[in-house]
């Protein structure tokens, strides 16, 4: 089996962590994971999601990571999800939140602009569209290089996260984080749960910032889920 190093001193082999050639467990995972960035799911879920557990542990298996901060987090955690899994294939196709953008773009024929158009004509005359642009005035073609060529304009919006999933034929989970209203929620994507597609979680911190989240399953941190992976305590959060 391939060794594949995740930095000079954490690698996988045999779908196993290794830090200095020693194995790691789930007793440690967040010791030793902070290298690369994994740190605990916030306290708040913790606590939530351990009352949906039958497994009573005294570490959370669930981490989190920030995957990039320049205004396209959720394309850059996508991408990051997608990568978790290349090192199983021979020729494997490594993604950036660029190449998300571009296909999502592409993917964009006249009628699939004239439905996402109407809804947010909806939400601008309700005065509900955060974004600058006017989708009164807004060509197929600006549209298009919105998504692709600008940040914080389509930040992960429901209507930009219907349309991921659709595209790349995946769940995608989304737990509210938010510290000042104390909400810790699931947020309603209007896309029911498909069993037979993978699944990517994320955790959307105070409704300005994705992050995520992946679960230390078996000595491996696992960041896309097929149904038989989706940890039990997520299935129950969303009554699967």
């Amino acid at each position: 089996m391939d060794t594949f190093y995740l930095s000079e001193n954490i690698y996988i082999c045999d779908d196993k962590m290794y830090k200095d050639d020693k194995i790691i467990s789930y007793k440690d995972w967040h010791k030793h994971l902070l290298e690369i960035g994994w740190q605990k799911l916030p306290v708040q879920w913790i606590k939530q999601l351990n009352r949906l557990s039958l497994e009573k542990s005294k570490n959370s298996r669930f981490g989190v990571i920030d995957c990039g901060t320049d205004g396209d987090c959720f394309f850059h955690c996508i991408a990051f999800a997608l990568n978790s899994v290349q090192r199983y294939t021979i020729d494997p196709i490594v993604y950036n939140r660029t190449d998300i953008k571009k296909l999502l773009a592409d993917s964009i024929d006249r009628d699939i602009y004239r439905n996402i158009i109407s809804i947010y004509k909806i939400l601008k005359d309700s005065d509900d569209l955060d974004e600058a642009w006017d989708p009164y005035t807004i060509t197929i073609e600006g549209f298009k290089d919105l998504i692709v060529n600008t940040r914080d304009v389509f930040w992960g919006d429901h209507i930009l996260i219907q349309l991921v999933m659709k595209l790349l034929h995946i769940n995608i989970i989304i737990l509210n984080n938010n510290q000042y209203t104390k909400s810790y929620n699931v947020y309603n994507t209007m896309v029911d749960y498909d069993s037979q597609k993978n699944t990517i979680i994320l955790l959307y911190d105070n409704k300005i910032h994705f992050r995520l989240i992946g679960y230390f399953w078996d000595n491996l941190m696992i960041s896309l889920f097929d149904h038989r992976h989706l940890p039990d305590e997520i299935k129950k959060l969303i009554n699967v």
